[in-house]
């Protein structure tokens, strides 16, 4: 039997450590090391010639005193000749399968797969390991060394150079049944442009429950459960209530939209306010729509304005302005209240959920629910660029671009 090109490759590999550790180490060698990289020498050669004349008990008993020379060397110069270690257990594997013993085969290559084999290439074509393709624990082993040695593979399953998680905005098919069941349609049908269909659906989650901030939202954090709450119970919801069905009747109508948690910097001050953020493909850009206040914020020039446009502009003091039905609990209310005796103080840094659709937020078992924040640099509300949550994780970064990147096409989920 020939030896494939994976063994002589590994024997050749092994004679090429030998030349290199007996001529690169420059302090004095002691006795017992000098004779094993003699010892290795010999071993390449003559577990060559064993293995092509079939000798494999001959060979096998040659990488055993090879391995018993090596575990009496010191820690530190098994250390310089581990991959020498790795590459004998590769050949036991090779020998044991060339024997068809598959169980002790399979145990050499755990081993060698413990000590931080990684050729998967060399593994995945070495046809001495063919008769073990069957076996579901090589199978197992083979994948584990793919995650360490298949860079091509490695390289496909990389996902940019962000540890940051996407956005995605889902047209669930539940979105369909409030579209039908609170005729959005007819909401939005006498208006011709976007941004009048966006100020509509605010005006109409406004008006079709009250705002309490003295209740807490339900377990169930959808449109419909949250209006069939307020039907049965004629209770009010909180700021985030109503940010959650204005966003849904978004989603509902093919906009992109997402809650927008919008908090202090004091992290000790529980009161913040929650709007809706909807993304406008004409403006190309995610516009401030708060159904709590019916309010959305425009320049001087009428022009409306993102929320990340509405954080600078309340840092350079530029003159801003709300839109005139801007009411609360039946009350109007002033720029000038609402902004700076409110937002103001609530604008420091935003948190949104990574997924915005039907049902988002949720909460079931085996959910996930996870969030990004973007916080202002050299700030971390909780000491850390990641916060584990009950039931997600909370990723915190400062790169604005990121947090208000276009969304993807609405797709149903």
């Amino acid at each position: 039997m020939s030896l494939s090109p994976a063994m002589k490759t590994i024997i050749l590999y092994l004679m090429g450590c030998c030349w290199y550790y007996t001529t690169s180490i420059a302090q004095p060698q002691c006795q017992r090391q000098q004779c094993f990289q003699i010892e290795s020498h010999a071993f390449t050669d003559s577990i060559s010639k064993a293995i092509l004349n079939r000798q494999y008990e001959r060979a096998l008993s040659l990488v055993d005193r090879w391995l018993g020379d090596f575990r009496r060397l010191s820690t530190e110069i098994q250390t310089c000749y581990r991959q020498w270690e790795i590459n004998a257990h590769y050949i036991q594997t090779c020998i044991y399968a060339d024997k068809n013993d598959i169980a002790s085969a399979v145990t050499c290559f755990d081993t060698a797969v413990g000590l931080g084999f990684k050729n998967y290439q060399q593994a995945n074509s070495d046809k001495h390991l063919d008769p073990l393709r069957t076996d579901n624990r090589f199978t197992e082993l083979l994948d584990i060394v793919r995650t360490r040695g298949d860079y091509l593979f490695l390289l496909q399953q990389s996902e940019g150079y962000s540890d940051l998680p996407t956005f995605s905005y889902r047209h669930d098919s539940e979105l369909l049944k409030l579209r039908s069941d609170y005729h959005l349609d007819s909401v939005t049908s006498h208006k011709k442009d976007e941004i009048s269909k966006i100020i509509a659906l605010l005006h109409w989650a406004h008006g079709i429950v009250p705002h309490d901030g003295t209740k807490n939202i339900p377990e169930k954090r959808n449109a419909e459960s949250l209006i069939e709450y307020h039907n049965t119970s004629r209770s009010g919801l909180d700021c985030r209530g109503l940010a959650t069905i204005l966003n849904e009747a978004y989603l509902a109508m093919g906009f992109a939209s997402r809650i927008l948690t919008c908090l202090p910097k004091d992290t000790s001050d529980t009161e913040h306010h929650v709007i809706t953020a909807v993304y406008s493909e004409h403006l190309g850009k995610w516009l401030w729509m708060d159904p709590t206040y019916d309010t959305y914020i425009s320049d001087e020039t009428g022009k409306l304005l993102g929320v990340d446009e509405v954080r600078h502009a309340l840092i350079d003091k530029h003159d801003l302005h709300i839109n005139p039905e801007a009411s609360i609990a039946g009350k109007t209310i002033t720029a000038h209240d609402y902004l700076y005796g409110y937002i103001a103080k609530n604008i420091y840094w935003f948190q949104s959920p990574t997924v915005s659709s039907y049902d988002s937020e949720t909460e079931q078992r085996g959910k996930e629910i996870d969030y990004v924040a973007l916080v202002p640099k050299g700030y971390l509300p909780f000491g850390s660029k990641q916060q584990k949550l009950r039931n997600g994780v909370a990723y915190f970064t400062t790169n604005g671009n990121y947090f208000w990147q276009p969304p993807p096409e609405v797709h149903s989920g």
